[in-house]
């Protein structure tokens, strides 16, 4: 699997985040940004336990199911791979 920040992890970002974590993220994301790489890798523990549904966030995304078990691991590799900016 390839997993890259470019083709992967920012498209669930865009399909999935971005609406409420892009620009209007003070008022309808909780002030979290998430719409660039640098703003994703600063929280990106947080990201983790809310896409996961761990600890006490908001399970993300809102109102919707869980990501599936397909792209969780894509996070989880891009983060093991020391989520490099390709």
């Amino acid at each position: 699997t390839n997993v890259t920040y470019s083709s992967t992890i920012s498209k669930t970002i865009n399909d999935y985040c971005k609406t409420c974590h892009g620009a209007s993220y003070q008022t309808d994301g909780g002030g979290l940004r998430l719409d660039n790489y640098s703003n994703l890798k600063q929280n990106i523990n947080d990201v983790l336990d809310a896409i996961n549904h761990r600890g006490q966030l908001s399970k993300m995304p809102k109102n919707s199911s869980k990501l599936n078990d397909c792209k969780l691991k894509q996070f989880d590799i891009w983060v093991r791979n020391g989520m490099p900016n390709n």
